[in-house]
């Protein structure tokens, strides 16, 4: 049965960036070259070297603020990302823990037209599935050829690797210009985790410590002897707001959309997502594939004077 978007639910607003800074940069801009009598080539610095040398980090220190969507659970987002389009899809890490992990994503895309393809690095699960446009490999350094797709989803994908710029590259690489990338991943400020942490002192990374020793030790290789097949990466970073918008925008993505899920697990829990919606359990983005200059558009036009 196909999940339903709860928009009654839901706030539809976009990602607002403001840049706050402790003084305007026109203050620094020059207007013309300096003229002084007997000084050729040479300009006055009215500020004392250590300010000067300090004040440009100053200034373009950034405090994002953020506005997110509300979804009532990551299915719900990825149908909102590609809205019905009839698209070239690239479903990451897709078979989790077998085929129907991704079949009612595979059924939306191809009910509008689209195209499905699957990535994910199990290889023995691959086999035995054995899905039309399945593909062995991981995101990191794929074979699909330069722009092959529209939209690439990695869902809880992005937090399993220690490389991530390397990822985003090669999303870039394999998405068509104005292509999307819709990632969501664990919300390090969910409420439960601020909570454990602040009353109880208490971190996770969420992991099974055993699988963490064995990819560690040898990649899993003795397990994968032993004939298990459900093994994946397990979790390295964690992102927040602010480290996941500056990751997409130094690889030359706008950022159009910053979302959470809202999942309460009681009458408690409900309460508190409704004052703090932006503790829930996943953040979700949409990137669409720009250049570096359209993704710090607000940047260029204050220096810009």
């Amino acid at each position: 049965m196909a999940l339903m978007v709860n928009t009654a639910s839901r706030r539809v607003t976009t990602t607002r960036l403001s840049f706050q800074s402790i003084m305007d940069v026109s203050v620094l801009k020059r207007k013309g070259e300096e003229k002084a009598a007997g000084q050729k080539g040479r300009t006055s610095n009215p500020l004392p070297f250590c300010l000067s040398a300090f004040l440009p980090s100053l200034l373009y220190t950034a405090r994002m603020h953020f506005s997110f969507v509300r979804y009532t659970g990551r299915l719900p987002f990825i149908r909102r990302a590609i809205a019905g389009r009839k698209v070239t899809l690239l479903d990451v890490g897709n078979l989790g823990d077998g085929a129907s992990t991704c079949a009612l994503l595979k059924h939306d895309v191809e009910t509008d037209g689209g195209t499905y393809f699957g990535l994910d690095s199990n290889e023995g699960l691959t086999k035995k599935l054995n899905l039309p446009n399945q593909v062995v490999g991981d995101l990191h350094a794929t074979e699909f050829k330069d722009e092959s797709f529209d939209v690439i989803y990695a869902g809880e994908i992005i937090e399993h690797t220690w490389t991530p710029g390397r990822m985003i590259g090669e999303c870039r690489r394999i998405l068509r210009t104005g292509g999307r990338l819709v990632l969501d991943t664990p919300n390090p400020y969910s409420l439960p985790n601020i909570a454990r942490f602040l009353l109880r002192r208490e971190d996770s990374m969420g992991d099974n410590r055993l699988l963490t020793y064995h990819e560690a030790k040898n990649a899993f290789g003795e397990l994968r002897e032993a004939g298990e097949i459900l093994l994946q990466p397990q979790h390295k970073i964690f992102f927040t707001p602010a480290m996941l918008m500056q990751l997409l925008q130094t690889h030359g993505f706008v950022v159009e959309e910053m979302g959470v899920t809202i999942k309460p697990r009681g009458l408690l829990h409900a309460l508190l997502l409704w004052i703090f919606p932006h503790g829930g359990p996943h953040l979700c983005c949409i990137a669409r594939k720009a250049t570096v200059d359209e993704a710090f558009a607000d940047i260029k036009k204050r220096t810009e004077i």
